[in-house]
C-alpha cells in the first residue's frame, strides 16, 4: 500500500499474545480535521509525533504548543487533551504500549523525570512509524520482530537526539535569560541560531518560540539591537572611524553595517554621529 492510498486514521494493531514485561498495543497514524480536539484516558503510555502542522496538547495543568517533529507522552489513567491548529492541524504519529518495565524503559529516554514533551531533529521517527504499520499489516509478524520495532522507535528519543521542550514559565524567563547573556557576550562575532540552541540543549524552533513569546521580537531583531545600541554608543563616544565601528560590533562588511544601521535609525552612521555633537 502506499503512503497517499492510506486512510487518515491508519494503525496496526498487536493481536496475539505478548509478553509479560512489555506490551505493543498499536501504531500508526492520524491526519486531523482543523480545530478537532480530543480527550485522551486510556490504560497504554503513547507515544505522540508530530508529522506535519501544529497543535496543543493540555496535560496536568500545563499546556503545550507543538509543531512539526515535536514529540509528546500521554500517561496511563491520566486525561490530557490533544487539540489541532485550526488553519494548519496536526498529523500524529503514535505508538501505544504498555506493561510492568515500560515505566522503567521509558526512563531511559527523553522522557526520563517526568518530562512529557520533547523535539527531534527530524521527521525520520514519524516516517518510520507509518513505514512500519504498513509493513506490519501485510505480514504475520511474531512477538519479537514487533518488540523491533518499538526498540528501535525508542532509540529515536535518546536524550543525545533529542530536545526538551520548556513549557514552565519560570524554565521559559531562564532560557530567555540565557539567550540573552549569550548574545550580549559574543555579538562581535557571527552568531548561529544554532549554536544557540546546542549550548543550551533545546531545539532551535522551540528557542525561537520562547524567545519571540518573552521579548516580542526574534532573536536575529535582538542580535540587531544589540549591536546597532552599541555603535551608537562608540559613534556618541569615541573618535573611531565608522569602518572600525561596524567591524568592532560584528560587522565585518562595512556596507552590511550602513545599510542596517540607516535602516534601524533613519539616519547614516556619520549623520548620528554629527547630530550628537550638536
Amino acid at each position: 500500500m502506499k503512503y497517499a492510498d492510506l486512510p487518515n486514521y491508519y494503525t496496526h494493531t498487536a493481536s496475539y499474545g505478548q509478553n509479560s514485561f512489555i506490551t505493543i498495543h498499536q501504531l500508526g497514524r492520524n491526519i486531523n480535521t482543523p480545530g478537532f480536539s480530543y480527550s485522551n484516558y486510556n490504560n497504554d503510555y503513547v507515544i505522540w509525533v508530530v508529522r506535519e502542522g501544529k497543535g496543543t496538547l493540555e496535560s496536568g495543568d500545563k499546556k503545550y504548543n507543538l509543531s512539526q517533529n515535536d514529540v509528546f507522552l500521554t500517561l496511563p489513567n491520566e486525561l490530557s487533551i490533544q487539540t489541532a491548529d485550526k488553519n494548519d492541524p496536526w498529523e500524529l504519529c503514535f505508538i501505544a504500549f504498555g506493561g510492568p518495565t515500560a515505566k522503567e524503559i521509558l526512563a531511559k529516554t527523553i522522557f526520563k523525570d517526568g518530562t512529557v514533551t520533547a523535539s527531534l531533529k527530524s521527521n525520520v521517527l514519524a516516517n518510520e512509524i507509518i513505514a512500519s504499520a504498513v509493513f506490519l499489516n501485510s505480514v504475520s509478524p511474531s512477538e519479537f520482530s514487533l518488540l523491533e520495532f518499538f526498540f528501535k522507535f525508542l532509540s529515536f528519543l535518546d536524550i543525545r537526539k533529542a530536545y526538551p521542550l520548556i513549557s514552565d514559565e519560570e524554565s521559559q524567563n531562564k532560557y530567555v535569560a540565557e539567550i540573552k547573556k549569550y548574545i550580549q557576550a559574543n555579538y562581535l562575532s557571527p552568531i548561529k541560531i544554532s549554536d544557540i540552541a546546542d549550548k543550551l540543549s533545546i531545539n532551535r524552533s522551540h528557542l525561537y518560540r520562547i524567545f519571540k513569546n518573552e521579548m516580542g521580537m526574534n532573536v536575529e531583531d535582538y542580535i540587531i539591537n544589540i549591536r546597532m545600541n552599541h555603535a551608537k554608543a562608540l559613534l556618541s563616544t569615541t573618535a573611531l572611524s565608522v569602518s572600525a565601528i561596524a567591524s568592532a560590533v560584528g560587522y565585518k562588511n562595512y556596507s552590511s553595517f550602513f545599510k542596517r544601521f540607516k535602516n534601524t535609525t533613519g539616519l547614516t552612521p556619520n549623520e548620528y554621529r554629527s547630530n550628537k555633537k550638536d
